[in-house]
């Protein structure tokens, strides 16, 4: 999967990380130690169960800005306390310009 440099933003912060690009991921899925920095309370937003290929988990969806080299959009990403991968994933369509 490929790796990108982006900026994650809610109101006035914002943190820069790293993060795969997962052509199969229905929703883009960050840490819940990111939404700690970025001030959201992750319980707040609606759940959703997610499964991978052998791991299942909830999230809670918010709405956040992406940035990503030169393109800034408003996107739904999901925050959980059950993932444990070293990188957040950012679907697909995300990445994506608009046709």
């Amino acid at each position: 999967m490929p790796l990108v440099f982006l900026t994650i933003s809610c109101g006035e912060k914002a943190i820069s990380t790293h993060a795969l690009v997962d052509a199969g991921a229905t929703v883009s899925l960050f840490h819940k130690d990111v939404a700690g920095l970025l001030g959201i309370e992750i319980g707040s937003g609606p759940e959703l169960q997610v499964e991978g290929a052998v791991v299942k988990f909830h999230i809670h969806l918010h709405r956040v800005s992406l940035m990503v080299g030169t393109k800034s959009f408003d996107a739904e990403v999901g925050f959980s306390t059950g993932y444990r991968g070293r990188f957040s994933i950012v679907e697909v369509l995300l990445m994506t310009p608009e046709i």
